[in-house]
């Protein structure tokens, strides 16, 4: 979905970005179009297990199959213990796959193997709204 934008959009799109201002639902949206590669609107099981491939990639620095404490950036330190799911001090990538694998299926409201924008943001949100209670 295409949508039109009148200069005067154009420019205060410029200003928020130049000013470096952007709403979490810009961030979400910039997140769904990242994942939805062949731009069908909806993020396929396949698609989302790209990204998270390619994210383990990232995070796997040298490339051993696993992630270190060292390895994985300041922000995931928090959360390297969820995912680390037999305490061993290394993400396995079959832990990081099944860790995305729960997330897509709690993401997938409808349970149609597919997530929408709308479900996407859903999701995020909810994500938000917990973190802020915690």
């Amino acid at each position: 979905m295409t949508i039109p934008l009148t200069s005067a959009s154009l420019g205060a799109l410029f200003v928020a970005l130049s000013l470096g201002v952007a709403t979490a639902a810009d961030k979400a949206d910039r997140a769904f179009e990242r994942m939805d590669t062949n731009s069908d609107g909806v993020i396929s099981q396949s698609e989302f297990d790209e990204s998270r491939a390619k994210r383990f990639e990232r995070w796997d620095r040298n490339d051993d199959g696993s992630v270190t404490k060292d390895e994985a950036q300041r922000k995931v330190n928090k959360r390297f213990d969820r995912i680390d799911a037999n305490s061993d001090g290394v993400i396995q990538e079959s832990e990081f796959i099944a860790i995305g694998q729960e997330r897509f299926s709690q993401m997938d409201a409808d349970g149609n193997g597919e997530i929408t924008n709308e479900e996407f943001k859903q999701a995020l949100a909810e994500m938000r709204n917990k973190k802020n209670r915690n």
